[in-house]
């Protein structure tokens, strides 16, 4: 529900994850993002404007070791992981949506959070550890990404919704970054 005013999105995302251990300390693993349904909607001149999007996101593959021999440390271990994500998803997806006056109805890429790709290939190190205590297990997880692009070829929605069109939106705002 969304009041006059406000932005209304929501969807169901779901992402499907597979792993193998190649032995006991190492393992593969591939994970594939899907966006089942999302919508996003603003009111423009007065009407409010949905936009409504699907499809697979970045794959994303990657390998992570145990480094304390897991057969002597049952009860504690610490893994350093390495992920790299496929710029697989759809970065520029466009719905049909009007200009910021509600008019000039075309193909317009969708608010940047809901795009199902990023169009930028990253690298996401991790590291996880985990205590087993008496009846207790402590588990603790750090991961970070590093994208090899800082803005992608995707128009933000504000600079395709310009009436005076893209180039009268300053540069530094037309791209998503």
């Amino acid at each position: 529900y969304a009041t006059d005013s406000q932005v209304n999105e929501g969807g169901a995302r779901m992402e499907t994850s597979l792993g193998y251990g190649l032995t006991r300390q190492v393992s593969m693993n591939v994970s594939v993002p899907a966006t089942l349904y999302a919508h996003w909607s603003t009111k423009l001149a007065g009407t409010r404007y949905e936009q409504h999007i699907q499809g697979i996101g970045d794959i994303s593959v990657g390998a992570s070791w145990w480094m304390m021999n897991c057969e002597r440390y049952p009860d504690k271990n610490i893994s350093f992981g390495l992920n790299v994500r496929i710029p697989t998803g759809e970065s520029n997806y466009q719905v049909l949506y009007p200009n910021s006056l509600g008019q000039d109805f075309r193909e317009r890429p969708v608010h940047g959070s809901q795009h199902p790709g990023s169009g930028a290939w990253a690298i996401r190190p991790a590291i996880e550890a985990f205590k087993q205590f008496r009846h207790l297990t402590v588990y603790g997880t750090a991961t970070y990404q590093f994208s090899l692009r800082t803005v992608n070829d995707t128009y933000q929605l504000g600079a395709t919704l310009n009436p005076a069109g893209v180039n009268a939106t300053p540069a530094n705002l037309r791209h998503v970054s």
